[in-house]
């Protein structure tokens, strides 16, 4: 009986852990696939209203040319640039695993889209309309 009950703890510990082990690691991807999360882009990022926050490595010039791209075509709304390597806490909220991404959140903070690549940055801009997209190869 000791024997059984004991099995039965090793299983239930070792079906707990393999569960915790998947959605760590398959949990932001799956949030970052469907383009939206509960979870709010700081205010200090927003500043009080819709905002692009794009992860991109300092001076490069797929991040000048999404902040050019969104200022021309947007110009009420706030672009933050972001190193996905100073600010890697953020990069890790958001699963941010190829630059540039581009989060467009709303004036409430919630993440609306993901855009990975300066064509998916492109190709939302012209649609005029938040949703998720991504380039081919990837509070």
């Amino acid at each position: 009986m000791v024997v059984r009950l004991l099995l039965l703890v090793a299983l239930g510990g070792s079906a707990w852990w393999a569960w915790r082990r998947i959605t760590t690691a398959f949990g932001p991807l799956l949030r970052q696939r469907s383009g939206t999360t509960s979870e709010r882009v700081p205010a200090a990022l927003r500043g009080g209203g819709a905002a692009w926050v794009v992860f991109t490595p300092p001076g490069a010039p797929a991040g000048q040319e999404i902040a050019a791209m969104v200022g021309a075509a947007r110009p009420g709304e706030r672009v933050v640039l972001i190193d996905p390597v100073a600010d890697a806490d953020l990069a890790v909220r958001w699963s941010i695993t190829r630059v540039p991404t581009t989060l467009r959140t709303g004036s409430d903070g919630r993440v609306e889209a993901t855009l990975v690549g300066i064509e998916a940055v492109r190709r939302h801009l012209a649609a005029g309309e938040p949703g998720n997209d991504s380039t081919p190869l990837g509070d």
